[in-house]
């Protein structure tokens, strides 16, 4: 199939030419990295290899993973953000910051280069359905690198007549103020985190407004933040009317991609980062098809380079040539490694449980969290919202018969008027918090 509207001649490459194109810019990084990084100098050395070394994919394991609590140990030990793995330290810089469950670090990048990394981002927007002259509404915090590249691009690449972005009202507990940014701007164009999209359906329902009514503007709705099942973008995109609701992956230090409309995946963007699926227990590379670690590294030589990252998500490259026509190969990430519970001796994710759970079609799109103990499991154990006017004991049958179909374990399920805002974009609770709800 053709690709309907292609960004540029990029869009129209095989994929084997995209992998190709990104192979040269890696091996570009690691001679940079090597020959100028004194970060990189002494990792290479240390593990006794040089760019060189690195001919084929699978040579890749044999440097060694960066994590992101790797990064932030050096960050502190050096008192501040610069640490030896920085290219083109003299020239104009910005600041920002690199959230994340496991902490905060700080990102720098020089202001000349920094709409290499906006091209990128374009490209997935303008693939999301972004058009010049639309109303935008982004909801990213300030400091974010995204919140700087969607600048850019709104300006430079895909100029849009307005971009309304409402200052702290990226968390659910602003969804009241961010619907009334909706309601007043209408915009067309819209990115935001997946727990607040739910947030802003609880708003809608208490003030007795369709979901409908309020998104009716909306062209394209891009979440971002949590892994979406099938079943609950298909019971997401009924009731919201709009016309493309797309989730998106990404991260700052590195990796750059977007839903595709045939929701089989997200789109790699290849020109700004090469991305390995390896193995969590050995490193060894995974073919298509295997879940594994999320490892990334930035193509763009600029600024702070991460190489061979892994920013701790667990994902797979998915072994499909897209129907949508676009070439840049599929990635589909399920979770990350510390919302991983162990039940009964097996390793599940939220999205795992997630699916189980959306086979229930009275809890589609209601929020559900995962109590872990400190102890060996030998059940699951769920702690739901109470969906209003339902027979709890039939509901609760359903669940223990999704479960036990889809994972072969028994669970509990425990019920909630409401989480609190902060669960809802933490699938995974610990059992001390149970008592707060």
């Amino acid at each position: 199939m053709a690709v309907a509207e292609p960004f540029d001649e990029k869009d129209l490459w095989p994929t084997e030419r995209l992998w190709q194109m990104a192979w040269r810019r890696l091996k570009r990084v690691l001679r940079h990295a090597y020959r100028r990084l004194p970060f990189y100098q002494q990792r290479f050395h240390q593990a006794g290899v040089t760019p060189e070394d690195i001919r084929i994919p699978a040579h890749l394991s044999r440097i060694p993973i960066l994590t992101k609590a790797e990064v932030l140990a050096l960050q502190s030990q050096g008192g501040g953000g610069l640490f030896g793995m920085e290219w083109g330290r003299r020239e104009s810089s910005v600041f920002l910051l690199s959230s994340g469950t496991v902490g905060t670090a700080t990102l720098w990048e020089p202001w000349s280069k920094m709409w290499l990394r906006s091209w990128a981002c374009a490209r997935a927007y303008w693939h999301m359905g972004l058009r010049p002259g639309m109303r935008a509404l982004m909801v990213a915090p300030s400091w974010h690198l995204v919140a700087l590249l969607d600048r850019m691009v709104f300006d430079r690449i895909i100029p849009c007549q307005a971009v309304i972005v409402p200052w702290g009202t990226h968390l659910p507990v602003y969804a009241g103020h961010l619907l009334d940014a909706i309601l007043d701007q209408r915009p067309q164009f819209v990115n935001m985190f997946l727990p607040m999209l739910y947030a802003l359906l609880a708003e809608c329902q208490r003030r007795g407004l369709e979901a409908r009514q309020a998104f009716a503007s909306f062209h394209t709705l891009g979440v971002t933040g949590a892994g979406m099942t099938i079943k609950a973008w298909r019971e997401l995109h009924r009731r919201l009317g709009v016309r493309e609701l797309l989730e998106g992956y990404g991260h700052a230090e590195a990796v750059v991609s977007h839903g595709c409309s045939a929701h089989l995946g997200h789109h790699l963007m290849l020109e700004s980062s090469y991305v390995e699926i390896v193995d969590p227990a050995t490193g060894q590379p995974l073919p298509p098809g295997q879940r594994g670690l999320v490892v990334s590294t930035v193509l763009i030589p600029q600024g702070s380079l991460y190489i061979r990252f892994a920013p701790g998500d667990i994902g797979e490259l998915l072994p499909l040539r897209c129907p949508c026509g676009l070439p840049w190969p599929l990635l589909e990430v399920y979770g990350r490694v510390e919302d991983q519970v162990t039940v009964a001796g097996r390793a599940l994710l939220p999205y795992d449980v997630r699916a189980c759970l959306d086979e229930v079609p009275e809890l589609l799109t209601v929020s559900a969290a995962i109590v872990r103990r400190h102890g060996p499991m030998s059940r699951l154990e769920l702690v739901l919202e109470r969906p209003p006017g339902a027979d709890l004991a039939q509901l609760e049958r359903k669940v223990e018969e999704a479960i036990w179909q889809g994972l072969g374990l028994e669970v509990q399920v425990r019920w909630a008027q409401a989480l609190p805002a902060r669960w809802k974009g933490t699938p995974v609770i610990h059992e001390e918090e149970v008592g707060h709800v």
